[in-house]
């Protein structure tokens, strides 16, 4: 058989701290994987850059509110092409700018189409400036008027842009659901095609923002100009503002104030971590990257009524703004960046018993004289094929004084209980600062 049985992923903990803390984010990944739309030029090569996997359960959750009947996932038909959103010098007499017309139109029955930000039109096959069928197939809209707490603020906004699926559909291939209709190869800058690595006809940005300054570090990775990708990291940390939260023990971003901001900051810091050559700065990478994360995940919509993770909203705090689909996409990119599969530890599929804690903050803690020895995180109980895996998983200790082995980890199959991986973990490997620290190991299913 190629395909393994149900195999049980655990951590013994030996609980010989005062406090020790497994972080919410066990990456496996059998291989990286890089997108029909992603093109590896030399900054690329590495080791899970340009890859997006399946976050779970928040990012599976947002892609399946995406694609819901509460989301932007629709039958473009027909399609209407009438007014633009953008004031461009050439636009002809049908088509004039007219935004509040266009929003005014655009209202969940009539579904429209314009000129994006790089003057790009989605239908446009043979790029004449006009729709080539209204017949749209299925592709996403911005947003449903939906906001804080999946509550209606507003009538939605059926206009479906090109860049919106152009960008949507990295989502679309990590998760293996249906790909946006209506996109076409532009020879000119497509904002979003950085995404995947690709720097064919893309310029960096001159300006400051936190999109810019994460997209402008993408293509400089792309380019293998790591260099100018530690300038770009390092400026758009400063912009962040980056500010310690004790209590938590983890950064807050006041100078984020865009979710999809967030999104693309994971992306970049994440194939920082996992690529950029100064290694003195890896543990930065990490700690920024566990924070953004967390923060990410904090901030998504939960419907009051059901319970249910939806998206994410444009604005940090959210006011009335509204979820839509490029900050859904921007922040499922995040979460699963670098990875084939993310799991989030003390949430299903993962599993724990309720003598360990899981912190506002996103992680799981074991605190001694509460929390029971024994398996701290079991699951994912999913089938995998034979083959090469790769496995991270993050923790710290505020406080580590003990020595010998803290925990353990063990890799199985449950049908057989044949083990795949075995590994002790020495405790003064944690360190003594509290920070958190990364261990990868790597182990094969074998063909039965």
């Amino acid at each position: 058989k190629n395909m393994v049985r149900l195999y049980r992923l655990s951590l013994f903990v030996f609980l010989l701290t005062n406090l020790l803390e497994l972080h919410a984010d066990t990456n496996e990944s059998k291989q990286h994987v890089s997108h029909s739309m992603m093109k590896k030029n030399k900054g690329g090569e590495r080791a899970g850059i340009w890859s997006y996997g399946v976050h779970f359960p928040n990012g599976l959750a947002a892609v399946d509110y995406v694609y819901g009947s509460d989301g932007m996932w629709m039958n473009f038909n027909p399609a209407t092409y009438t007014y633009n959103y953008y004031d461009y010098s050439n636009l002809p007499s049908d088509h004039p700018y007219n935004q509040a017309a266009l929003i005014a139109m655009s209202n969940g029955e009539t579904l429209t189409t314009c000129l994006d930000a790089n003057e790009h039109l989605l239908l446009d096959f043979n790029h004449d400036g006009e729709i080539d069928t209204t017949d749209g197939g299925f592709s996403f809209h911005e947003h449903s008027g939906r906001g804080a707490n999946n509550v209606v603020l507003g009538q939605p906004f059926t206009n479906f842009w090109f860049d919106d699926n152009w960008l949507a559909r990295y989502m679309s291939i990590a998760y293996n659901y249906q790909q946006p209709n209506g996109l076409s190869q532009y020879s000119d800058f497509t904002r979003w095609a950085i995404i995947g690595g690709d720097s064919s006809n893309w310029t960096p940005y001159s300006g400051t923002n936190p999109d810019q300054l994460a997209l402008n570090g993408l293509y400089y990775i792309s380019t293998g100009d790591w260099d100018s990708a530690i300038a770009a990291w390092d400026q758009l940390v400063k912009t962040s503002e980056p500010t310690w939260d004790s209590a938590n023990q983890q950064y807050d971003y006041p100078g984020i104030i865009s979710t999809y901001y967030l999104g693309l900051y994971a992306i970049l810091t994440q194939f920082m971590r996992l690529g950029a050559p100064d290694s003195s700065s890896n543990s930065d990478y990490l700690q920024h990257y566990i924070s953004i994360r967390s923060a990410i995940l904090s901030l998504q919509v939960v419907d009051s009524s059901s319970g249910n993770l939806c998206g994410w909203v444009t604005d940090i705090p959210a006011g009335g703004s509204l979820i839509n689909t490029e900050s859904i996409t921007c922040n499922v990119l995040g979460l699963g960046a670098g990875s084939s599969q993310v799991f989030e530890v003390g949430v299903a599929p993962l599993s724990s018993n309720s003598s360990f804690f899981k912190r506002p903050y996103n992680a799981l803690s074991a605190v001694v004289g509460l929390s029971s020895p024994g398996y701290m995180v079991l699951g994912p109980y999913r089938p995998y094929p034979a083959g090469q895996y790769g496995l991270e998983i993050i923790m710290r200790s505020p406080s580590t004084t003990t020595t010998g082995v803290i925990y353990s980890i063990e890799i199985l199959d449950t049908a057989s209980n044949q083990i795949y991986y075995n590994e002790d973990i020495q405790a003064n490997s944690l360190g003594t600062s509290g920070s958190w620290v990364s261990f990868s190991s790597s182990f094969e299913i074998p063909t039965n």
